[in-house]
Formats: structure tokens, sequence, C-alpha cells
């Protein structure tokens, strides 16, 4: 759980009659979560695979040494090693005859299991893979069902004369001037760590002095200093949604105060500004709800 996340717990009870929309991007959220573990599980499972083949690969030279090895024993008499007259020598050459034996049955053993082994998680990938593939197609449909629930909001929101932030989406203002953008949201993979994680939000590289600015109108309901995060602040606006803007400095505004969009609110600290949008207590995409 990250530093942002437990705010909400001071600030934030969970409405129990959640709206359809909070309710599909409840289960958009769960589902990318689980969307998440499973391309960690393919990683994974593709990195034991890679580990199996070279291990079967070590086995099978091996193999074919302790072969060669037994095919070289074979070319003598066994009579004519039991003519040797040194009882040391012939204690010997028993021995290395046995260990050469054992040691070609212990390898097949072990080259077979590697086989089995690999089998087993060419399975286990598959399967995970056709997994993957449904869960993606669950969420391009999930992806339509909030876009068509969300016209409707705003349709009867305007009908009703009822203010949300949703009626801005697509204007807002950008969270932070001349600025950089450094991570995205959503999940990222680093093949080459072998893992994978969701962010939450967006990351900017900025400058220090960087203006900071309300993405829309609200009222400020927390500004404080957060540990590894610095400065923060988190605007509540209507319709139960909530923006996140940290590392800053110079802050204009206090709790409580009411701010309109594009307003500024604080400057960069030099640090990678961080900004988050919510529904409730759901992180949502900002990127179709910034003004390009």
């Amino acid at each position: 759980m990250t530093k942002i996340s437990l705010l909400w717990i001071m600030f934030f009870c969970v409405n129990l009659n959640a709206k359809t929309l909070y309710e599909l991007e409840k289960l958009r959220s769960e589902n990318t979560t689980q969307q998440l573990d499973l391309i960690t599980e393919i990683q994974l499972i593709q990195k034991k695979m890679s580990d199996t083949q070279f291990a079967i690969k070590e086995k099978k030279s091996d193999l074919i040494k302790f072969i060669k090895a037994d095919q070289q024993l074979n070319k003598f008499q066994f009579g004519g090693l039991m003519a040797i007259e040194s009882l040391p020598l012939l204690s010997r050459n028993l021995d290395v005859f046995q260990k050469i034996k054992l040691q070609n049955i212990n390898s097949l053993r072990e080259y077979k299991f590697a086989s089995t082994e690999l089998q087993q998680q060419q399975q286990i990938l598959i399967s995970a893979k056709e997994n993957l593939v449904s869960l993606n197609r669950q969420l391009l449909e999930q992806e339509e069902q909030i876009l068509a629930t969300e016209k409707e909001t705003v349709s009867a929101l305007r009908n009703e004369k009822k203010d949300s932030l949703l009626i801005y989406k697509g204007t807002l203002s950008t969270p932070v001037q001349n600025s950089n953008l450094k991570s995205s949201f959503g999940a990222y993979s680093d093949p080459k760590n072998q893992y994978s994680v969701f962010r939450k939000g967006l990351t900017f590289n900025c400058k220090i002095h960087h203006y900071v600015q309300a993405v829309g109108p609200g009222k400020i309901i927390f500004r404080d200093r957060i540990k590894y995060w610095g400065e923060s602040i988190i605007i509540q606006h209507a319709g139960d949604y909530y923006s996140v803007y940290t590392n800053l400095t110079n802050c204009t505004v206090e709790n409580n105060q009411n701010v309109s969009q594009g307003e500024k609110i604080c400057e960069t600290n030099g640090a990678e500004f961080y900004f988050e949008l919510r529904n409730q207590n759901i992180a949502i995409n900002p990127k179709n709800w910034i003004r390009n």
C-alpha cells in the first residue's frame, strides 16, 4: 500500500450505495490487478522454463559423456579386467566401472525428470496466456460499458442540473506546466528484472518552481507533508472525485479552501511530480480526462 493510499483511510469511506459507474470502475480496477498478476506469473514461468531448458541442456551433455565412457568400458573384456593381479588396481577399476554405470542411470533419470517438468511448465504457460487473453477481452468490454455509462450519467447530471467532475472529462487542466511525462498510468513490466508494477497515477520530470494547478474546481481537503512524497495536496471535486498532487513547495492554498479550474495552488520542489485522479477510492486513468 502506497503512502497516498493510506490517506483514503483518513478522508474517505466507501459509499455502500455505490453508483453503477463506480462499480464498473471498481471491477475494472480489480481485473487490472488480476491482469498484472497474470503478467507477472507468465514472466516467472518463462524464467523457470528458461532455467529448466538450460538444465536439460547441461544434463544432456553430461549424459552423452557418461554414455561414451560406458561404451569405452564395454570395449574391455570383463574377464581381462578380473585377470588383473594387482588387487588395488582391480578394486579401483571396479569402482570406476560401478560409478560410471550409476552416474549413467542417475543422469538419465534427471534428464527425464527435467523434460517432464518442462512439459508441465509449458502447459501452465499456455493456460496462463489463455486466461490473460480472456481477461484482456473482459477489460475491453468493461471499458466500453464505462464509456456508455459515463455518457448516460453526464446526460442525467445535466438534466438534473447537478455538478460532477465527470462533466469536465476531456477538458481538465494539466496538473503541472512546462513538464515532461516520465511514466503513465497502468501496468508496467520490466522484462530485464522480471517484475511488474501498476502505476496509479502520472509522474512528471520537473525542475523547481513549475506551476502546479487544480485540474478542476473543488475544495482542498488535505495539505500536509508526507514521508517520501513531501508537501502534498488532495482536492475533493464534485461527484466524489479526488485529485492528488505531491512533491510541492510554495503552496498558496489552505485546507477547506475552494479552488477553480486552472488555479495555481503550488509549485514543484524539483523532485518528480506525482499526480493521481480517483473516483472515490479507485484510481482512474487521467489520460482521457486532461485537455491536450
